[in-house]
């Protein structure tokens, strides 16, 4: 019972961790570029800075080669075209672009793995189409306020993430409004595959366009907006979050945990749903709650529900859960906290509507 956001927590606290640099990190020099054909190894005690962090036309690293990183990278631009593995930490503070140049026969890869951690502050763009990313460890795109550059202006070729791959960059226009920080409008036709743990942060919107996003297990964590044209494919695992989710209809065959603790999701377009939904409540808290800005199906659907630490609705008290622009199909209450005698929660809806309450006579 509400396993999902436990899980989902642990996983949190698990990948927000920085790798350690064992001892005092020697500043050292690396070529750039590393032509194709060489191996360059940084060790877990260096730490190799170009000029320019903070500026845009700042000097940067080229990999035609092989680049082996344990320890730390700091650059202004990063440019692959041949293979970087990575269980250190990589800060790229203005581009991060792989595929142009001259290649390593058809290797244009980022590997990184479970201890690493990439954090790219600017933009990423895959110009070719045999370009792969495949993370295990923490992917993170932009800090507040660093630079203007969207995050996917050219998108072409993979990225699986089977770590944590985190979207924290908030764009507004002269009006206020979230603007688009991923911008995939360079053309390509990129995808995205998740087995871990994918996350669009609260005040960040990213639109994916054209490209599809497919998740096959993990979880897709939405506390911003998240826009697709085409697929968003939710195979397997959790969808959770406090956000919004833009696509014109949806069939998912995962777990909806509304909330990243207690919240709203919200769906922009139809959902079609015959899997579990679970949900929390916690009254003056927060109730957990997910809206449907269309049609919605939820034939074969099942609702789990708990309560936070003591709080219990009152006799006679109903709680929204779901609201739709038009509900068809009968979820089943399966599985909610035990009360006393005849008494029991029973589901309550409407065709815009589900609510829960305690009833005498539960049904």
């Amino acid at each position: 019972m509400l396993q999902a956001k436990l899980k989902i927590r642990t996983a949190i606290s698990m990948l927000l961790a920085l790798p350690a640099v064992s001892g005092q990190a020697a500043i050292v020099s690396i070529p750039s570029p590393i032509p194709a054909g060489q191996t360059v190894t940084v060790a877990s005690t260096d730490r190799v800075v170009t000029s320019g962090l903070s500026s845009t036309s700042g000097s940067g690293l080229s990999v035609a080669g092989v680049l082996n990183n344990h320890g730390q990278i700091f650059t202004s631009a990063f440019v692959v075209s041949g293979i970087f593995e990575n269980d250190g930490l990589l800060i790229a503070n203005y581009n991060f672009n792989i595929g142009s140049g001259s290649s390593n026969g058809t290797n244009r890869k980022i590997i990184n793995h479970p201890n690493g951690t990439i954090l790219v502050n600017g933009y990423m763009d895959l110009y070719s189409p045999d370009a792969v990313v495949e993370n295990a460890g923490n992917l993170l795109f932009g800090q507040p306020g660093q630079y203007s550059s969207a995050i996917f202006p050219y998108f072409l070729g993979l990225i699986h993430n089977t770590g944590k791959m985190s979207f924290n960059k908030t764009f507004r226009d002269s009006q206020g409004q979230l603007w688009d920080a991923c911008a995939t409008g360079g053309g390509g036709d990129g995808q995205i595959v998740n087995d871990g743990l994918f996350e669009i942060t609260q005040n960040t919107k990213c639109d994916l366009g054209g490209h599809p996003y497919t998740q096959n297990s993990g979880t897709t964590k939405i506390d911003g907006v998240f826009d697709s044209d085409v697929e968003i494919d939710l195979n397997g695992g959790v969808l959770t979050g406090s956000g919004t989710i833009r696509y014109p209809g949806m069939s998912p065959k995962v777990t909806i945990a509304p909330g990243s603790d207690l919240g709203t999701l919200t769906i922009d377009g139809s959902l079609d749903f015959g899997g579990s939904i679970e949900m929390q409540l916690g009254g003056a808290a927060g109730n957990d709650k997910l809206v449907v800005n269309g049609n919605m199906n939820l034939d074969g659907a099942r609702l789990y529900v708990s309560f936070r630490e003591d709080y219990l609705l009152g006799f006679g008290q109903e709680v929204t859960l779901i609201t739709a622009n038009n509900i068809t199909g009968y979820p089943v209450l399966a599985s909610s906290p035990r009360l006393p005698g005849n008494l029991g929660y029973e589901l309550v809806q409407t065709a815009t509507s589900i609510k829960m309450r305690i009833s005498a006579n539960p049904l």
